[in-house]
């Protein structure tokens, strides 16, 4: 693949996934011509998917504003300035709520879109964002497929639905008993605070006295005292690894 294709892909997936966390080199911006600009439009804010479902006008404000400090040496085109002007007249007049695009792998039409809760506290609950520990129990999961292939695998504290919803086999559609024991139990960024971590051992344990044989994966961005599991760089799905997080794996 060439350069200005693996940048295209590189960028769009910033954009789609509504993260700030890139940064081009000299060379990224000098590959970075008007024809390029036109192609990164059109795979993004021209593209149906952006139109049908738009991301946040202020992160599109903050994306666009960094994109163009990094051309503004340079031809800067004229729709770049046109969408920045747009999302900022927009901004105050969103409503709660607008949508990430989770590119999968290499391919930019891969996705799963997640409506999400613009801001970052609602009613007392996080739970309307995508946080990075589900980011990278996905990016783990789709590394690990096998571990998965076959199970019944209960989500804790689901939230937006990332990760089950990547990990679900969509053409299951039979109809699930409500006593059902499930295999797994997967969990992300369910535990902020030590004081909660003895009634989820305690759910946990509820489970483990159904199934013996019973997995847990539980990824979380730590705030508190925790032993440290190797994790592997990111693969299919960006995640913002200067987030300090592990994988904690139980067994019975």
């Amino acid at each position: 693949m060439k350069h200005c294709d693996v940048l295209l892909h590189r960028v769009a997936k910033n954009y789609f996934g509504g993260s700030l966390n890139f940064s081009l080199q000299p060379e990224d911006v000098e590959t970075m011509t008007w024809d390029w600009q036109q192609k990164f439009l059109d795979v993004t804010i021209n593209s149906e998917l952006v139109k049908q479902y738009p991301l946040s006008c202020t992160f599109s404000k903050l994306f666009f504003k960094k994109l163009i400090s990094y051309l503004e040496n340079q031809e800067v085109h004229d729709d770049l300035y046109i969408y920045l002007c747009q999302s900022l007249n927009r901004e105050h007049n969103e409503n709660g709520f607008s949508y990430r695009h989770h590119v999968i792998g290499k391919n930019i039409s891969e996705v799963i879109s997640i409506k999400e809760m613009n801001k970052m506290v609602v009613d007392g609950t996080t739970g309307m964002r995508t946080w990075e520990a589900a980011l990278m129990l996905a990016d783990w999961a789709l590394c690990n497929k096998d571990t998965f292939c076959n199970k019944k695998v209960l989500e804790l504290g689901s939230g937006v639905g990332f990760t089950g919803a990547l990990i679900l086999d969509w053409n299951a559609i039979d109809d699930l008993s409500s006593s059902i024991v499930p295999d797994m139990v997967i969990g992300s960024d369910i535990v902020y605070d030590p004081v909660i971590i003895q009634p989820l051992c305690d759910v946990l344990k509820m489970f483990f006295d159904r199934n013996k044989l019973l997995d847990v994966y539980i990824a979380s961005a730590m705030k508190f005292r925790y032993k440290k599991l190797p994790l592997n760089e990111r693969v299919y799905i960006e995640w913002d690894q200067s987030i300090e997080m592990c994988l904690l794996q139980i067994n019975c």
